[in-house]
């Protein structure tokens, strides 16, 4: 970077001296007669340029090379020496190069108070650090995230403010980036105050290359992350709680793209399917292989009337996981619609229901072995509801009484085609309501009321 400055302020100067000795040698081709008085003019043209565009340096050059340049046209040139253009040029060279160096002096006061101002002001915390990571200068929204007066900052380093967990600026990424080895030094750190209180921020440090005396030092732009880190921890935690959930309740989520193609399964889906996540999300062809040919037939042709008619569905479906585990599902979808109302894709949910499925087909395995107990017994039995209507009965009870349901649609029905003495009906009635009344003994598996 010297090096580059230093051939730039060469250039600056060999730049005006070619002026100037291009400017005298077009001195030459002006009137024999006019050369002594129009060189003098002629050569303040580049001295008042380099002064403006170089600087006084470049501008004090030129002036020595056309004062030089002039009294040599005037004692060598075969005229007499006059010293008062001379003096001229002398002193308006010098006056340019003086309103040169005060307007470059007015400038960088600007700037640098401009730069101040800036770096004071910034929305964005920015710190000045030397190469051993301490602190020379700090603008006030720094200050505030780390809690730190900037007198106080100053001197110290990022380890003493950082939380001892996060990595603070060592001396290699300083060399690295002194080296050029890398561009910017990146990374999130918690900042930590006076009062133990920690603030989460993200840290942008890039160098400071020296011009003029100034050394080299490192510029750290620190943002406020404080609120995106509390947010990605909330969304982190209901991700969290959603997959426990959807663990504990069996369900699995899934969405299929049909612009891209893509298909995600969550992780309870996997777990579902019994599908190794490093396989990816099964496609069409590989996840019709879980399904059994019926309950295949059946989701297929919801998804396609989803498709067509953007009509949402739900079914139960069995599946063999990859695990070798038979499972019900129940599947449920629905159309995903882009802004203009047209169909971009499916998106849905798979619940795990294979105890609940389970539990009816047993439950339905018992009521069909008791409904053949009940029709084959050798006993008239009759199923009565609680509220006194004759719900079923065996073929037994109407080949022996002779009457059909129509007849006996409920006991008050009953009571008087079977006991059609009242009083005998009476007593009867009076047994069999003590009987339902008495709690019957802990070894009995059954009674029957004593009908007489």
């Amino acid at each position: 970077m010297q090096r580059s400055n230093s051939g730039s302020t060469v250039a600056v100067y060999l730049l005006a001296l070619l002026a100037v000795a291009a400017f005298f040698a077009l001195s030459f081709y002006l009137p024999a007669g006019a050369q002594p008085d129009r060189i003098p003019l002629l050569l303040l043209l580049p001295v008042i340029a380099s002064a403006v565009l170089g600087g006084p340096g470049p501008g004090l050059a030129a002036t020595l090379a056309a004062v030089a340049a002039t009294a040599y046209s005037g004692l060598f040139g075969g005229t007499d020496f006059d010293a008062l253009p001379v003096a001229l040029l002398l002193g308006n060279g010098l006056l340019a190069s003086l309103s040169g160096a005060i307007r470059q002096r007015l400038q960088r006061r600007l700037r640098g108070a401009s730069q101040a101002a800036a770096f004071e002001q910034a929305a964005v915390g920015m710190a000045l650090l030397d190469s051993d990571g301490r602190f020379l200068q700090s603008n006030r929204r720094f200050c505030e995230m780390a809690g730190y007066r900037s007198a106080e900052l100053n001197g110290r380093t990022c380890a003493e403010i950082t939380h001892p967990d996060d990595d603070p600026l060592s001396r290699r990424e300083f060399d690295d980036l002194l080296a050029g080895t890398i561009a910017a030094y990146a990374a999130e750190k918690r900042l930590v105050d006076t009062a133990g209180h920690e603030r989460w921020s993200q840290w942008t440090v890039s160098v400071v290359r020296q011009t003029g005396d100034m050394p080299a030092c490192f510029l750290a732009v620190v943002e406020d992350i404080q609120d995106r880190k509390r947010a990605d921890n909330v969304s982190q935690e209901s991700e969290r709680t959603l997959r426990d959930t959807q663990q504990l309740a069996g369900i699995g989520n899934w969405c299929w793209n049909f612009e891209t193609g893509e298909i995600v399964w969550s992780e309870a889906l996997y777990r579902i399917f019994g599908r190794d996540p490093q396989q990816g999300a099964a496609n069409s062809d590989e996840v019709r292989n879980y399904f059994t040919a019926e309950s295949w037939q059946r989701l297929a042709a919801a998804v396609d009337k989803c498709r067509s008619d953007m009509e949402s569905y739900q079914c139960d479906v069995e599946i063999v996981g990859g695990d070798g585990q038979r499972r019900w599902l129940i599947a449920r979808g629905e159309a995903l619609r882009s802004a203009g109302g047209e169909i971009v894709g499916l998106h849905g949910m798979m619940q795990d229901i294979t105890a609940r499925k389970l539990a009816e087909m047993a439950l339905q395995q018992s009521e069909q072995r008791f409904r053949r107990l009940f029709q084959d017994a050798p006993i008239a039995l009759a199923y009565v509801a609680g509220n006194g209507d004759l719900v079923d009965a065996n073929a037994r009870f109407f080949e022996t009484f002779g009457y059909n349901l129509s007849e006996v649609p409920s006991l008050d029905a009953w009571w008087p085609l079977a006991y059609p003495d009242p009083d005998y009906r009476r007593r009867v009635m009076q047994a069999w309501g003590a009987a339902l009344a008495k709690p019957p003994p802990a070894a009995a598996t059954s009674s029957r009321p004593n009908t007489g």
